[in-house]
């Protein structure tokens, strides 16, 4: 019964998760209760929100997921299964914040070469990305104040 319930809420958040749902993860996760953020943030990933995955990423790399929570945990590692979190949000969902935080990760853990390559590529894409927008967004208004 209680995994009924768990799949149920996971396929209500999925269905459903937004930045109020994004807060409450971080307000649980504030708060020391790692069970509701991770339960928050997961539902979020698999709804493929990018905040949501890096957040999941970060809460495996410092510890605060249990093989209780995720069983996965009892044959892998906590920063392997983070750095795949922070992988999705940075390289499947576009996330530039999430592909900085593999980088700096880098400093203090040992990182296959190739994820690194990988995230260094994609943040240098989405910085570009995010660089052309505001150059049109400042092109767009010059032109409305007729300049």
């Amino acid at each position: 019964m209680k995994k009924i319930i768990l799949f149920l809420f996971f396929i209500l958040l999925a269905f459903s998760f937004d930045i109020d749902d994004f807060d409450k993860g971080m307000y649980e996760l504030k708060e020391g209760n790692f069970n509701a953020a991770f339960e928050i943030f997961y539902a979020g990933c698999e709804s493929n929100d990018d905040m949501a995955c890096e957040e999941l990423g970060l809460m495996y790399i410092n510890d605060e997921v249990s093989p209780k929570l995720d069983t996965r945990l009892e044959k892998r590692d906590s920063l392997e299964l983070g750095i795949l979190y922070l992988m999705k949000s940075c390289d499947e969902l576009g996330y530039l914040n999430a592909c900085e935080n593999i980088l700096n990760l880098k400093e203090n853990f040992t990182i296959k070469d190739e994820i690194i390559k990988r995230a260094k590529e994609r943040y240098g894409e989405l910085f570009n990305e995010f660089n052309a927008n505001e150059n049109l967004k400042e092109d767009n208004a010059t032109q409305t104040r007729g300049e």
